[in-house]
Protein backbone atom coordinates (compact mmCIF):
# COMPACT_ATOMS: atom_id res chain seq x y z
CA UNK A 1 0.00 0.00 0.00
CA UNK A 2 2.62 2.42 0.90
CA UNK A 3 4.92 1.75 -2.26
CA UNK A 4 1.40 2.07 -4.64
CA UNK A 5 0.92 5.41 -3.11
CA UNK A 6 4.69 6.77 -3.08
CA UNK A 7 4.10 5.99 -7.04
CA UNK A 8 2.72 9.29 -7.32
CA UNK A 9 6.29 11.11 -7.05
CA UNK A 10 7.82 8.90 -9.37
CA UNK A 11 8.22 9.81 -13.11
CA UNK A 12 6.78 7.16 -15.39
CA UNK A 13 10.50 6.00 -16.67
CA UNK A 14 11.72 5.38 -13.65
CA UNK A 15 8.92 3.15 -12.68
CA UNK A 16 10.26 0.78 -15.31
CA UNK A 17 13.74 0.72 -14.00
CA UNK A 18 12.74 -0.29 -10.21
CA UNK A 19 13.65 -3.95 -9.25
CA UNK A 20 14.57 -5.96 -6.37
CA UNK A 21 17.98 -6.98 -7.90
CA UNK A 22 20.40 -4.75 -5.28
CA UNK A 23 23.50 -6.26 -3.90
CA UNK A 24 23.11 -4.08 -0.72
CA UNK A 25 21.93 -5.05 2.32
CA UNK A 26 19.01 -2.64 3.14
CA UNK A 27 17.62 -2.33 6.79
CA UNK A 28 15.55 0.09 9.14
CA UNK A 29 15.59 1.39 12.27
CA UNK A 30 13.24 3.84 13.91
CA UNK A 31 14.18 7.49 14.97
CA UNK A 32 13.07 9.29 17.79
CA UNK A 33 10.07 10.78 16.38
CA UNK A 34 9.16 7.38 14.85
CA UNK A 35 10.44 7.62 11.37
CA UNK A 36 11.70 4.85 9.32
CA UNK A 37 15.24 5.25 8.71
CA UNK A 38 17.12 3.41 6.37
CA UNK A 39 20.03 1.63 6.96
CA UNK A 40 22.56 0.61 3.71
CA UNK A 41 25.30 -1.84 4.25
CA UNK A 42 25.35 -1.12 7.92
CA UNK A 43 25.25 2.43 7.55
CA UNK A 44 22.78 5.23 8.13
CA UNK A 45 21.45 7.55 5.35
CA UNK A 46 19.56 9.83 7.89
CA UNK A 47 19.86 10.85 11.21
CA UNK A 48 18.28 8.81 14.26
CA UNK A 49 17.74 11.23 15.40
CA UNK A 50 15.26 13.96 13.76
CA UNK A 51 16.29 13.12 10.57
CA UNK A 52 13.74 15.79 8.82
CA UNK A 53 16.22 18.26 10.76
CA UNK A 54 19.41 16.69 9.79
CA UNK A 55 20.20 19.66 7.02
CA UNK A 56 23.48 20.45 8.04
CA UNK A 57 25.91 21.53 5.31
CA UNK A 58 23.13 21.31 2.52
CA UNK A 59 22.30 24.53 -0.08
CA UNK A 60 18.99 25.37 -0.91
CA UNK A 61 18.82 28.06 -2.91
CA UNK A 62 15.18 29.67 -3.54
CA UNK A 63 13.84 31.45 -6.44
CA UNK A 64 11.89 30.92 -10.03
CA UNK A 65 15.36 30.49 -11.78
CA UNK A 66 16.93 27.86 -9.78
CA UNK A 67 16.13 24.14 -10.08
CA UNK A 68 16.75 22.50 -7.06
CA UNK A 69 18.22 18.78 -8.11
CA UNK A 70 18.81 16.49 -5.36
CA UNK A 71 21.84 13.80 -6.32
CA UNK A 72 20.70 10.85 -4.09
CA UNK A 73 17.28 10.38 -2.67
CA UNK A 74 17.42 8.35 0.68
CA UNK A 75 14.24 8.42 2.02
CA UNK A 76 14.06 12.06 1.26
CA UNK A 77 13.78 13.40 4.85
CA UNK A 78 16.70 15.75 4.38
CA UNK A 79 14.65 17.90 1.23
CA UNK A 80 11.14 17.68 2.72
CA UNK A 81 11.41 20.81 4.88
CA UNK A 82 12.27 22.91 1.95
CA UNK A 83 9.92 20.85 -0.20
CA UNK A 84 7.12 22.38 1.45
CA UNK A 85 7.08 25.50 -0.65
CA UNK A 86 9.53 24.86 -3.48
CA UNK A 87 9.82 22.25 -6.11
CA UNK A 88 12.54 19.86 -5.80
CA UNK A 89 13.61 17.47 -8.36
CA UNK A 90 15.45 13.95 -6.84
CA UNK A 91 17.51 11.63 -9.54
CA UNK A 92 18.03 8.40 -7.48
CA UNK A 93 21.06 7.08 -6.42
CA UNK A 94 20.14 3.66 -7.32
CA UNK A 95 16.23 2.86 -8.29
CA UNK A 96 16.51 -1.00 -6.69
CA UNK A 97 17.49 0.39 -3.30
CA UNK A 98 14.80 3.55 -4.10
CA UNK A 99 12.58 0.17 -4.13
CA UNK A 100 13.12 -0.81 -1.03
CA UNK A 101 12.95 2.52 1.09
CA UNK A 102 9.50 3.24 -0.61
CA UNK A 103 8.58 -0.09 0.61
CA UNK A 104 8.97 1.26 4.03
CA UNK A 105 8.83 5.19 4.13
CA UNK A 106 5.52 6.93 3.36
CA UNK A 107 6.64 10.23 1.59
CA UNK A 108 2.72 10.86 0.75
CA UNK A 109 3.80 12.28 5.05
CA UNK A 110 6.47 14.18 3.66
CA UNK A 111 5.85 15.95 0.56
CA UNK A 112 2.54 17.03 -2.24
CA UNK A 113 3.13 15.30 -5.28
CA UNK A 114 3.46 18.51 -6.98
CA UNK A 115 6.82 19.63 -4.98
CA UNK A 116 8.62 16.05 -5.45
CA UNK A 117 9.50 14.28 -8.43
CA UNK A 118 11.93 11.29 -8.65
CA UNK A 119 13.81 10.27 -11.92
CA UNK A 120 16.99 8.69 -13.28
CA UNK A 121 19.78 10.93 -14.77
CA UNK A 122 18.68 10.48 -17.93
CA UNK A 123 15.25 12.46 -17.72
CA UNK A 124 16.68 15.57 -16.67
CA UNK A 125 16.92 16.63 -19.83
CA UNK A 126 13.29 16.74 -20.11
CA UNK A 127 12.39 18.16 -16.97
CA UNK A 128 15.33 21.37 -16.84
CA UNK A 129 13.68 24.07 -19.08
CA UNK A 130 16.43 25.81 -20.03
CA UNK A 131 14.56 29.00 -20.75
CA UNK A 132 12.72 29.12 -17.15
CA UNK A 133 15.80 28.16 -15.36
CA UNK A 134 18.62 30.01 -14.96
CA UNK A 135 20.93 27.64 -13.32
CA UNK A 136 20.66 24.13 -11.38
CA UNK A 137 21.65 23.83 -7.25
CA UNK A 138 22.72 20.62 -6.60
CA UNK A 139 21.66 19.29 -2.91
CA UNK A 140 23.97 16.38 -2.32
CA UNK A 141 23.73 14.76 1.56
CA UNK A 142 27.25 13.48 2.96
CA UNK A 143 25.63 10.28 4.22
CA UNK A 144 24.02 9.43 1.03
CA UNK A 145 27.28 10.29 -0.84
CA UNK A 146 29.44 8.26 1.35
CA UNK A 147 27.56 5.35 0.92
CA UNK A 148 26.64 5.45 -3.03
CA UNK A 149 30.17 7.50 -4.02
CA UNK A 150 30.35 6.20 -7.62
CA UNK A 151 26.71 5.94 -8.76
CA UNK A 152 26.87 10.02 -8.02
CA UNK A 153 30.14 10.82 -9.41
CA UNK A 154 28.74 9.25 -12.48
CA UNK A 155 25.25 11.20 -12.00
CA UNK A 156 27.86 14.74 -11.34
CA UNK A 157 29.72 13.92 -14.69
CA UNK A 158 26.30 13.15 -16.54
CA UNK A 159 25.19 16.87 -15.77
CA UNK A 160 28.32 18.58 -16.17
CA UNK A 161 28.38 16.99 -19.58
CA UNK A 162 24.81 17.26 -20.65
CA UNK A 163 24.01 21.11 -19.17
CA UNK A 164 26.65 23.02 -18.85
CA UNK A 165 27.70 23.67 -22.17
CA UNK A 166 23.52 24.22 -22.84
CA UNK A 167 23.42 26.45 -19.92
CA UNK A 168 26.48 29.04 -20.92
CA UNK A 169 24.47 29.50 -24.30
CA UNK A 170 21.08 29.85 -22.98
CA UNK A 171 23.20 32.54 -20.43
CA UNK A 172 24.71 34.22 -23.30
CA UNK A 173 21.39 34.22 -25.22
CA UNK A 174 19.81 35.78 -22.32
CA UNK A 175 22.07 38.49 -21.83
CA UNK A 176 23.10 39.53 -25.06
CA UNK A 177 20.31 38.61 -27.65
CA UNK A 178 18.51 41.29 -27.39
CA UNK A 179 21.62 43.39 -27.57
CA UNK A 180 22.52 41.26 -30.43
CA UNK A 181 19.66 41.97 -32.64
CA UNK A 182 19.40 45.84 -32.00
CA UNK A 183 22.96 46.15 -32.98
CA UNK A 184 22.07 43.95 -36.00
CA UNK A 185 19.53 46.19 -37.48
CA UNK A 186 21.52 49.60 -36.27
CA UNK A 187 24.48 48.20 -38.12
CA UNK A 188 22.10 46.96 -41.26
CA UNK A 189 20.78 50.35 -41.24
CA UNK A 190 24.54 51.78 -41.23
CA UNK A 191 25.10 49.92 -44.55
CA UNK A 192 22.19 51.24 -45.87
CA UNK A 193 22.58 55.19 -45.31
CA UNK A 194 26.55 54.49 -46.70
CA UNK A 195 28.09 55.36 -43.16
CA UNK A 196 30.21 52.28 -42.93
CA UNK A 197 33.41 51.64 -44.81
CA UNK A 198 33.10 49.45 -47.69
CA UNK A 199 36.73 49.50 -49.14
CA UNK A 200 38.61 46.69 -49.90
CA UNK A 201 41.20 45.20 -47.02
CA UNK A 202 43.94 45.06 -48.89
CA UNK A 203 47.47 43.36 -48.10
CA UNK A 204 50.31 44.60 -49.60
CA UNK A 205 53.06 42.12 -51.16
CA UNK A 206 55.71 40.55 -48.86
CA UNK A 207 53.78 41.08 -45.46
CA UNK A 208 53.87 39.06 -42.83
CA UNK A 209 49.70 39.40 -40.73
CA UNK A 210 50.43 39.91 -37.09
CA UNK A 211 47.08 39.20 -34.79
CA UNK A 212 47.60 40.37 -31.72
CA UNK A 213 45.80 39.64 -28.53
CA UNK A 214 46.42 41.41 -25.08
CA UNK A 215 47.59 38.21 -23.06
CA UNK A 216 50.62 38.83 -20.44
CA UNK A 217 53.25 37.75 -22.63
CA UNK A 218 52.44 40.47 -25.68
CA UNK A 219 54.60 42.65 -23.20
CA UNK A 220 57.95 40.48 -24.18
CA UNK A 221 56.63 40.89 -27.79
CA UNK A 222 56.22 45.16 -28.13
CA UNK A 223 59.75 45.94 -29.11
CA UNK A 224 60.03 42.76 -31.62
CA UNK A 225 56.91 44.21 -33.05
CA UNK A 226 58.71 48.16 -33.01
CA UNK A 227 61.59 46.01 -34.71
CA UNK A 228 59.76 44.86 -37.61
CA UNK A 229 57.13 47.23 -38.16
CA UNK A 230 57.66 47.73 -41.80
CA UNK A 231 57.16 44.21 -42.77
CA UNK A 232 53.75 43.57 -40.87
CA UNK A 233 50.45 44.26 -41.44
CA UNK A 234 48.82 44.28 -37.99
CA UNK A 235 45.63 43.68 -37.07
CA UNK A 236 45.26 43.89 -33.49
CA UNK A 237 42.33 42.46 -31.04
CA UNK A 238 40.32 45.46 -29.46
CA UNK A 239 41.98 44.51 -26.20
CA UNK A 240 45.47 44.65 -27.39
CA UNK A 241 44.77 47.85 -29.40
CA UNK A 242 46.02 50.44 -26.57
CA UNK A 243 48.93 48.15 -25.78
CA UNK A 244 50.13 48.52 -29.12
CA UNK A 245 49.67 52.98 -29.68
CA UNK A 246 51.11 53.09 -25.99
CA UNK A 247 54.87 51.57 -27.57
CA UNK A 248 53.99 54.05 -30.20
CA UNK A 249 52.81 51.00 -32.84
CA UNK A 250 49.68 51.75 -34.78
CA UNK A 251 47.85 48.62 -35.91
CA UNK A 252 46.33 48.91 -39.13
CA UNK A 253 43.21 47.57 -38.51
CA UNK A 254 41.32 46.61 -34.97
CA UNK A 255 38.81 44.07 -34.92
CA UNK A 256 36.29 43.51 -31.95
CA UNK A 257 32.99 40.96 -31.69
CA UNK A 258 31.69 42.12 -28.17
CA UNK A 259 28.06 43.41 -28.29
CA UNK A 260 28.23 46.11 -24.93
CA UNK A 261 28.91 49.53 -24.81
CA UNK A 262 32.10 48.29 -22.45
CA UNK A 263 33.93 46.87 -24.98
CA UNK A 264 34.60 49.99 -27.06
CA UNK A 265 36.57 51.19 -23.93
CA UNK A 266 39.28 49.39 -24.90
CA UNK A 267 39.78 51.66 -28.41
CA UNK A 268 37.64 55.14 -28.41
CA UNK A 269 39.33 56.60 -26.36
CA UNK A 270 42.53 56.40 -28.31
CA UNK A 271 43.17 59.65 -29.82
CA UNK A 272 44.41 57.92 -33.40
CA UNK A 273 41.06 55.67 -33.79
CA UNK A 274 39.58 57.99 -36.72
CA UNK A 275 42.49 56.84 -38.62
CA UNK A 276 42.01 53.15 -37.74
CA UNK A 277 40.00 51.01 -39.52
CA UNK A 278 37.59 49.06 -37.64
CA UNK A 279 36.25 45.28 -38.54
CA UNK A 280 33.39 44.01 -36.36
CA UNK A 281 31.23 41.35 -36.60
CA UNK A 282 27.59 42.32 -36.99
CA UNK A 283 25.65 42.18 -34.33
CA UNK A 284 28.38 44.32 -32.19
CA UNK A 285 28.06 48.14 -31.17
CA UNK A 286 29.68 50.35 -33.41
CA UNK A 287 30.04 53.78 -31.71
CA UNK A 288 28.81 56.14 -34.17
CA UNK A 289 30.95 58.79 -34.51
CA UNK A 290 34.36 55.89 -35.50
CA UNK A 291 34.77 56.98 -39.08
CA UNK A 292 36.44 53.74 -40.55
CA UNK A 293 34.18 51.07 -39.39
CA UNK A 294 33.10 47.81 -41.49
CA UNK A 295 30.76 45.33 -39.80
CA UNK A 296 31.62 41.54 -40.92
CA UNK A 297 28.94 38.91 -41.16
CA UNK A 298 28.86 36.43 -38.65
CA UNK A 299 27.80 33.30 -37.81
CA UNK A 300 24.31 34.60 -36.49
CA UNK A 301 20.45 32.41 -37.75
CA UNK A 302 19.76 35.74 -39.24
CA UNK A 303 22.65 36.53 -41.56
CA UNK A 304 24.09 32.85 -42.29
CA UNK A 305 22.02 32.37 -45.45
CA UNK A 306 23.37 36.03 -46.86
CA UNK A 307 26.90 34.78 -46.80
CA UNK A 308 26.23 31.34 -48.89
CA UNK A 309 24.64 33.45 -51.53
CA UNK A 310 26.53 36.61 -51.41
CA UNK A 311 30.23 35.02 -50.62
CA UNK A 312 30.45 37.84 -48.24
CA UNK A 313 33.10 37.72 -45.74
CA UNK A 314 32.55 36.25 -42.41
CA UNK A 315 34.39 36.44 -38.98
CA UNK A 316 33.81 33.08 -37.47
CA UNK A 317 32.70 34.47 -33.91
CA UNK A 318 31.70 30.57 -33.07
CA UNK A 319 35.08 30.28 -31.87
CA UNK A 320 34.16 32.40 -29.06
CA UNK A 321 37.38 33.91 -29.03
CA UNK A 322 38.32 37.49 -30.41
CA UNK A 323 41.70 36.04 -30.52
CA UNK A 324 40.75 33.12 -32.70
CA UNK A 325 38.67 34.70 -34.43
CA UNK A 326 41.09 36.96 -36.34
CA UNK A 327 43.68 34.43 -36.71
CA UNK A 328 40.64 32.24 -38.35
CA UNK A 329 39.66 35.22 -40.63
CA UNK A 330 43.28 35.83 -42.22
CA UNK A 331 44.35 32.16 -43.01
CA UNK A 332 40.94 31.74 -44.90
CA UNK A 333 41.04 35.16 -46.63
CA UNK A 334 44.47 35.54 -46.99
CA UNK A 335 46.19 32.28 -46.64
CA UNK A 336 49.45 33.20 -49.17
CA UNK A 337 50.39 35.93 -46.17
CA UNK A 338 52.03 34.21 -43.30
CA UNK A 339 50.01 34.44 -40.15
CA UNK A 340 51.58 34.86 -36.50
CA UNK A 341 49.94 35.65 -33.29
CA UNK A 342 51.28 37.71 -30.15
CA UNK A 343 49.75 37.77 -26.71
CA UNK A 344 47.22 35.45 -27.96
CA UNK A 345 48.53 33.14 -24.55
CA UNK A 346 45.14 30.93 -23.11
CA UNK A 347 46.70 30.98 -20.48
CA UNK A 348 48.22 32.92 -17.62
CA UNK A 349 51.79 33.39 -16.39
CA UNK A 350 52.35 36.41 -13.84
CA UNK A 351 49.12 38.29 -14.86
CA UNK A 352 45.90 37.09 -17.29
CA UNK A 353 46.42 40.42 -19.46
CA UNK A 354 48.80 43.04 -21.07
CA UNK A 355 50.23 45.76 -18.32
CA UNK A 356 49.50 48.03 -20.66
CA UNK A 357 46.00 47.27 -21.37
CA UNK A 358 42.84 49.42 -20.74
CA UNK A 359 42.35 47.43 -17.37
CA UNK A 360 44.98 49.32 -16.11
CA UNK A 361 43.30 52.73 -16.65
CA UNK A 362 39.74 52.66 -15.55
CA UNK A 363 38.30 52.38 -12.52
CA UNK A 364 34.70 53.41 -12.93
CA UNK A 365 32.32 54.71 -10.18
CA UNK A 366 29.21 53.57 -9.23
CA UNK A 367 29.98 50.29 -11.14
CA UNK A 368 31.77 46.96 -10.05
CA UNK A 369 32.10 45.98 -14.38
CA UNK A 370 35.77 47.86 -13.30
CA UNK A 371 38.17 46.97 -10.65
CA UNK A 372 42.00 47.24 -10.23
CA UNK A 373 44.18 45.03 -12.40
CA UNK A 374 45.13 43.03 -9.23
CA UNK A 375 41.70 42.63 -8.00
CA UNK A 376 40.45 41.18 -12.09
CA UNK A 377 43.45 39.31 -11.94
CA UNK A 378 42.55 37.23 -8.99
CA UNK A 379 38.85 37.16 -9.78
CA UNK A 380 40.07 35.80 -13.09
CA UNK A 381 42.03 33.14 -11.62
CA UNK A 382 39.44 32.43 -9.13
CA UNK A 383 36.75 31.95 -11.38
CA UNK A 384 38.91 30.24 -14.08
CA UNK A 385 40.32 27.31 -11.88
CA UNK A 386 43.31 26.82 -13.39
CA UNK A 387 44.18 23.45 -13.39
CA UNK A 388 46.98 22.33 -15.85
CA UNK A 389 50.48 24.34 -15.18
CA UNK A 390 53.61 23.96 -17.75
CA UNK A 391 56.96 25.70 -16.86
CA UNK A 392 55.10 28.37 -14.74
CA UNK A 393 51.95 29.09 -17.51
CA UNK A 394 48.70 27.89 -16.18
CA UNK A 395 45.47 27.08 -18.34
CA UNK A 396 42.25 25.21 -18.01
CA UNK A 397 39.66 23.74 -19.92
CA UNK A 398 37.98 26.44 -21.57
CA UNK A 399 41.28 28.33 -22.60
CA UNK A 400 42.68 24.61 -24.25
CA UNK A 401 39.09 24.42 -26.04
CA UNK A 402 39.79 27.90 -27.49
CA UNK A 403 43.66 26.43 -28.45
CA UNK A 404 42.82 23.27 -29.82
CA UNK A 405 39.50 24.56 -31.64
CA UNK A 406 42.21 27.49 -33.39
CA UNK A 407 45.36 24.85 -34.28
CA UNK A 408 42.74 22.57 -35.57
CA UNK A 409 41.49 24.58 -38.77
CA UNK A 410 44.46 27.18 -38.90
CA UNK A 411 48.11 27.23 -40.12
CA UNK A 412 49.64 29.92 -37.93
CA UNK A 413 53.02 31.42 -36.35
CA UNK A 414 53.07 32.19 -32.35
CA UNK A 415 55.81 34.36 -30.56
CA UNK A 416 54.19 33.20 -27.31
CA UNK A 417 56.08 31.61 -25.01
CA UNK A 418 53.30 30.35 -23.38
CA UNK A 419 52.87 26.32 -23.88
CA UNK A 420 49.06 26.95 -24.73
CA UNK A 421 49.43 29.34 -27.31
CA UNK A 422 48.85 27.27 -29.97
CA UNK A 423 50.73 27.45 -33.41
CA UNK A 424 54.22 27.20 -34.42
CA UNK A 425 56.74 28.70 -32.25
CA UNK A 426 58.92 31.43 -33.20
CA UNK A 427 61.71 33.01 -31.29
CA UNK A 428 61.35 36.20 -33.78
CA UNK A 429 60.02 37.81 -36.77
CA UNK A 430 62.79 37.63 -38.51
CA UNK A 431 62.56 33.36 -38.68
CA UNK A 432 59.73 33.50 -41.46
CA UNK A 433 59.49 35.69 -44.08
CA UNK A 434 56.87 36.31 -46.79
CA UNK A 435 56.55 35.82 -50.63
CA UNK A 436 52.60 36.48 -51.07
CA UNK A 437 51.30 38.65 -53.80
CA UNK A 438 49.08 41.64 -52.85
CA UNK A 439 45.73 40.69 -52.57
CA UNK A 440 42.42 42.51 -51.88
CA UNK A 441 39.63 41.05 -49.96
CA UNK A 442 35.65 42.53 -51.48
CA UNK A 443 32.77 43.60 -49.37
CA UNK A 444 29.43 43.17 -51.74
CA UNK A 445 27.38 44.58 -49.46
CA UNK A 446 25.78 46.52 -52.29
CA UNK A 447 24.27 42.93 -53.27
CA UNK A 448 22.17 42.63 -49.58
CA UNK A 449 18.53 43.28 -49.29
CA UNK A 450 16.78 44.48 -46.10
CA UNK A 451 13.47 42.78 -47.12
CA UNK A 452 14.25 39.20 -46.30
CA UNK A 453 16.21 40.13 -43.00
CA UNK A 454 13.08 42.24 -41.73
CA UNK A 455 10.96 39.10 -43.17
CA UNK A 456 12.84 36.62 -41.32
CA UNK A 457 12.57 39.19 -38.07
CA UNK A 458 8.99 38.69 -38.05
CA UNK A 459 8.45 35.29 -38.79
CA UNK A 460 8.12 34.23 -34.91
CA UNK A 461 8.73 30.67 -35.54
CA UNK A 462 11.98 31.29 -37.21
CA UNK A 463 13.33 34.00 -34.60
CA UNK A 464 12.23 31.70 -31.76
CA UNK A 465 14.84 28.95 -33.72
CA UNK A 466 17.71 31.92 -34.17
CA UNK A 467 16.98 32.82 -30.45
CA UNK A 468 17.34 29.33 -29.23
CA UNK A 469 20.48 27.79 -30.96
CA UNK A 470 21.04 24.91 -29.15
CA UNK A 471 17.62 24.37 -27.32
CA UNK A 472 14.63 21.88 -27.97
CA UNK A 473 11.93 23.85 -26.43
CA UNK A 474 11.36 27.57 -27.87
CA UNK A 475 7.89 28.26 -26.44
CA UNK A 476 8.06 30.70 -23.42
CA UNK A 477 7.41 34.14 -22.05
CA UNK A 478 11.19 35.10 -22.41
CA UNK A 479 11.62 34.73 -26.50
CA UNK A 480 7.89 36.48 -27.15
CA UNK A 481 8.94 39.42 -25.53
CA UNK A 482 12.43 39.44 -27.16
CA UNK A 483 10.95 38.74 -30.16
CA UNK A 484 8.28 41.93 -29.44
CA UNK A 485 11.23 44.53 -28.61
CA UNK A 486 13.01 43.42 -32.04
CA UNK A 487 9.82 43.59 -34.10
CA UNK A 488 9.51 46.95 -32.66
CA UNK A 489 13.08 48.08 -33.86
CA UNK A 490 12.62 46.97 -37.04
CA UNK A 491 9.64 48.31 -38.27
CA UNK A 492 11.14 51.57 -38.94
CA UNK A 493 13.10 49.74 -41.81
CA UNK A 494 9.90 47.82 -42.82
CA UNK A 495 10.32 47.49 -46.91
CA UNK A 496 13.02 49.27 -47.41
CA UNK A 497 16.04 47.94 -49.01
CA UNK A 498 19.42 48.12 -47.95
CA UNK A 499 22.08 49.73 -50.33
Amino acid sequence: MILSDNYVFLSDYFKTKLSYTTDKTISFTKSKDNLDVPIVNGKLLHSAYFPQKDTAGLSFKNGSGVLNIAIGFGAGYHLASFAENNFVLAVSESPDVTLRILENVDLCRLFKPGNLKIITVDELKFYFDFIKYDTYNLIIKNSIYDIFRDEIDKILLSIKKEFNPILLDVKTQKQFGYKWFKNLVKNLINMKENNIDKSDLTIDKNKIILVTGAGSSLDSNLPEIKKYRDKLFIAATDTSAKALLRSGIIPDTIFTFDAGFYSTLHYTEIKQIKNIRILCDITSYIPEELNKKTPLLSHHPLVDKYTKTHNIPVLNNGLLNIGSAVIDFFCRYFGEHPVVAAGIDFGIENRYYSSHTYIEDYSLQNSSYFKTAESIDSSLKFRFSFTDVVGGWHSNSLLKSYMNCIAAISKFYTLSSSPFSGGMKISTIKEISSHANRKSLHFPYDQLSVESLIKDLRNNDYLEKSLCLSLKKTSNIYVRELIDKIIEISASCKNTFFL
